[in-house]
């Protein structure tokens, strides 16, 4: 839509045409305005969803850490008696050997 011309134009018909002209003048120059709102709130919304995401995994761990706290708590092993990470190795080349 284009509109065009001066005041006294704008004026013939009662003004209806003025009237109209400065909504759409207006929405116009908000364009690139509305177009930066846009794409704030659409990074906003992605930045939302990854924290939502790290919330999630970071609830995984919490729970995958308390389910193994309570695995070698309801083994009954006391804490000593649990194989050496680095010797648990040594022994599976033995029987290997």
């Amino acid at each position: 839509m284009y509109l065009i011309g001066d005041e006294a134009e704008y004026r013939v018909g009662g003004g209806l045409i003025s009237v109209l002209r400065d909504p759409i003048v207006k929405a116009m120059a908000a364009q690139k305005e509305f177009e930066e709102r846009d794409e704030r709130e659409h990074e906003e919304d992605i930045q939302r969803a990854w924290e939502a995401e790290e919330a999630r995994a970071q609830e995984r761990l919490d729970k995958l850490e308390r389910d193994a706290v309570a695995t070698a708590a309801a083994s009954k092993t006391p804490k000593e008696e649990l194989p050496n990470p680095e010797v648990v190795p040594q022994e599976r080349e033995a029987i290997k050997a």
